[in-house]
């Protein structure tokens, strides 16, 4: 469904038509420059129950007006598709413009289609489920469970974990774009276990006893809750993931939610976490390569809390070292896009719809930017490998016993 609706710029009057797609999130937030004077017009759309089938709010920097025929400048929004900046202003269908141009559309559709029913569907149940067993709430977490689906019987704790991390997995592996790297990581968690296995549950016991394992889960969990905030909008980038690269390029699009000052947030967020997720990968590296439950570094070694207690921006160091798993972890520490956006120093130009950023070091300060598709992209690939280096907190803070049974269980889900 296509809403149009003009407005007019209140600076310079220019009258423009918006042609704007009604999406599934319930809110959508747009923003574009007047096509005469440059300054951000920007719009919510609330497409909540209670405002049947939507309601514009937060018009910011122009007027509503009545409906013209000869409105000239036509800005074309859709806010859960790829937007061709060649045809940016033209009237047509974004969605018809990018929603063929997969390898394989069938299967690009189905698990664009399984990620959207996921996050508004699946994870709204789960959540209360992984708080029902934070908080210690076996009846409630039964009940959830057997609404959700479930014919086990959960006679013990055991079976009520081994179904919500299955449950955890159907959610995270739809979000797993890399198999090269999830096929990595389970090889090196199983040659350490193969190694020196007694190392691998020392470390296993170490890491219970810090309750750095409860932090890291809990972290991740956060950053899921935000996510599902986040994926209606983020979602055309997933076309990239399923176009041939030599044919078509992420630069020559855009996408029309403006969300910046929220996302600027959530990238900090999965970047401090998955920095401290790779504390798990490098004490596996030192397991294999030195036999113990120590890290190397450069022609020394360190302990997991040194490692731990290191400024996240300074982790890469460490990791460039470990080359087997360095491209897991190393291209998605960016601590220059990090620090300049965590430091308040970056804006939006609706002008340029890129980040402006900057960086204050011994040598003065450094100015950055980026296209805001850019930014997107790398908010989308950061999370995208959050959720395959989960991995290692599932597989080496798990108990082998269950592990064994976890593998061997299906999941029954109701549709």
């Amino acid at each position: 469904m296509i809403n149009r609706a003009p407005l007019k710029c209140k600076e310079c009057n220019t009258e423009i038509l918006t042609r704007t797609a009604i999406g599934h999130s319930k809110y959508m937030e747009f923003a574009f420059p007047c096509p005469t004077c440059g300054i951000e017009i920007r719009f919510g759309m609330d497409i909540s129950v209670e405002n049947i089938p939507f309601k514009y709010v937060n018009l910011v920097n122009a007027d509503w007006i009545d409906y013209k025929e000869d409105i000239s400048n036509v800005v074309v929004l859709d806010g859960e598709s790829l937007i061709p900046i060649s045809s940016a202003n033209n009237d047509f269908s974004p969605f018809i413009a990018t929603s063929m141009l997969a390898n394989d559309i069938m299967k690009f559709h189905s698990e664009q289609s399984k990620r959207m029913q996921l996050v508004n569907s699946f994870w709204p149940e789960l959540d209360k489920s992984i708080h029902f067993h934070e908080t210690g709430n076996k009846e409630l977490l039964i009940k959830a469970f057997k609404e959700q689906g479930s014919d086990t019987n959960f006679d013990r704790n055991e079976d009520l974990l081994l179904e919500l991390l299955n449950r955890i997995d159907f959610y995270s592996e739809a979000f797993r774009m890399r198999n090269d790297d999830v096929d990595k990581i389970m090889k090196r968690i199983r040659l350490a276990e193969i190694l020196s296995k007694e190392n691998v549950e020392k470390f296993h016991h170490e890491i219970i006893n810090k309750g750095i394992h409860k932090q890291l889960y809990s972290e991740m969990n956060r950053i899921r809750k935000a996510w599902v905030n986040y994926y209606s909008f983020l979602a055309p980038i997933f076309n990239v993931f399923y176009w041939d690269g030599a044919k078509h390029d992420i630069k020559g699009y855009t996408i029309c939610q403006k969300r910046f000052h929220e996302m600027k947030v959530f990238y900090v967020d999965c970047y401090e976490t998955f920095c401290r997720y790779s504390s798990l990968a490098t004490m596996l590296e030192g397991i294999i390569l030195l036999g113990k439950c120590s890290i190397p570094r450069g022609k020394g070694e360190m302990t997991f809390e040194e490692y731990w207690k290191l400024p996240n921006g300074k982790k890469s160091d460490i990791l460039k070292n470990l080359p087997i798993i360095e491209n897991i972890f190393v291209p998605y520490i960016d601590s220059k896009l990090r620090n300049g956006i965590g430091h308040h120093t970056a804006n939006y130009s609706v002008k340029n719809d890129s980040i402006e950023y900057s960086n204050t070091s011994s040598h003065g300060v450094q100015n950055f930017n980026i296209s805001y598709i850019l930014f997107c992209e790398k908010v989308v690939q950061l999370y995208i490998q959050l959720e395959t280096v989960f991995l290692y907190w599932e597989y080496t803070l798990i108990e082998d016993s269950l592990l064994e049974k976890k593998q061997r269980r299906g999941l029954k889900i109701n549709s």
